[in-house]
């Protein structure tokens, strides 16, 4: 029923209410839109109902992605190989770790996760999830240093 340009205006609508994406709208530039531009479909193309259209490679927040928060549905082995990646980075407090899996919910083995980043600085995207519970990681951050402030 609506052209990729009018999913896009409606997407960045509600992005705009989000305060961790309010700044990362999806653009409509086609040059930007590598992977819609490689199929051939424009911004004129309407869909079919139920149809997935990818408009880019990228998928992190700042080209369109969008942040889901699975900390409390995430299977507990994917916790331990979080923890195990910032305990392998000597003086490495605390990350955020990115990790791409088939179900975050299955318990993880050499086919079907890889994980992608250790971010020494990552940003609040946990306030402010597209979907799942907010999570207060910056107050987390502040009260490991208030109690721990001897040990540095």
């Amino acid at each position: 029923m609506h052209t990729i340009e009018e999913l896009i205006d409606e997407k960045n609508k509600i992005r705009l209410s989000n305060p961790s994406m309010r700044d990362y709208l999806i653009p409509k530039d086609l040059t930007q839109l590598n992977r819609l531009n490689r199929e051939g479909k424009a911004l004129d193309f309407i869909p079919d109902a139920g149809e997935i259209v990818v408009l880019r490679d990228e998928s992190n927040i700042a080209n369109g992605g969008e942040s889901i928060d699975y900390t409390n549905t995430a299977h507990p082995d994917f916790k331990d190989i979080a923890i195990r990646a910032v305990q392998a980075i000597p003086g490495l407090h605390y990350a955020g770790i990115d990790i791409i899996a088939k179900d975050i919910t299955e318990q993880p083995d050499i086919s079907n996760y890889v994980l992608t980043e250790v971010e020494f600085s990552p940003g609040p995207v946990s306030m402010f999830p597209w979907i799942g519970e907010p999570i207060d990681m910056p107050g987390s951050v502040i009260d490991f240093y208030e109690n721990n402030l001897s040990n540095f």
